[in-house]
């Protein structure tokens, strides 16, 4: 079978924690909506790019033995979309389990160019009550991305290491302590929440989507904790 998706990539004004910025989006929202196939499916996604640069996306943790041209690394795999064009990606699901998609063009992924991808397989290796979906774990930067590449990627005398990130997302949602006088700023702007039941047992299917640092989870009151090295996910 066939799961056929059509992504339009834009740019617009964005404010996951609050604080307004110029982000990409697909569809219209960000994160870009969840890829779901069985084991063995074809995925065919249309992508648009209404954006005023190239992009082109990545498939992460999948092997694309048939389709070496579909995996998504500009200069590479593929040229990059050019602005207002269109280009059909298609691919076996040929792994199962949680993974996720993002640009590979340029720095994209840390402006909001990533969603999650679920490939269902024959069994998982743990009994759960309940899957809650994917639980995308992000660091998030308030400049754009490409000054952010700027200054990493500067002569040597003039380069700066990778900035500290300003906030970290789950799901693409968090609070952010805005200042009194900042219009462009809303305080308490909503976090991920999760609903969970005394004595059942749950699949949280965490993505590490964040461009630079490694993330830790954790949940209060439980001895559990992960630590995702970037561009990584359980």
């Amino acid at each position: 079978m066939t799961r056929s998706y059509d992504f339009t990539i834009s740019k617009k004004i964005i404010s996951p924690d609050g604080v307004n910025k110029s982000g990409i989006v697909i569809n219209d929202a960000f994160p870009g909506p969840t890829i779901e196939a069985n084991w063995g499916d074809w995925i065919s996604v249309t992508v648009t790019n209404a954006m005023e640069e190239g992009t082109a996306l990545h498939w992460h943790g999948l092997l694309q033995k048939e389709t070496q041209w579909m995996d998504g690394v500009p200069s590479v795999m593929q040229c990059p979309i050019a602005p207002g064009s269109s280009f059909t990606y298609r691919f076996r699901a040929d792994l199962y389990g949680t993974s996720w998609y993002h640009s590979h063009y340029s720095a994209q992924a840390a402006g909001g160019l990533f969603g999650p991808m679920i490939i269902h397989g024959p069994h998982d290796n743990a009994e759960y009550d309940e899957d809650l979906g994917p639980v995308l774990i992000s660091d998030w930067y308030h400049p754009d991305y490409y000054d952010i590449v700027k200054d990493v990627m500067a002569p040597e005398v003039e380069a700066k290491l990778p900035p500290v990130s300003n906030n970290n997302l789950i799901n693409g949602k968090m609070n952010y302590p805005c200042q009194s006088n900042d219009t462009s700023c809303t305080p308490n702007a909503g976090v991920a929440k999760f609903k969970f039941e005394s004595g059942k047992t749950y699949r949280l299917r965490l993505i590490n989507s964040g461009a630079e640092g490694m993330q830790k989870f954790s949940i209060d009151n439980r001895k559990s904790s992960f630590t995702m090295i970037p561009i990584g996910s359980i």
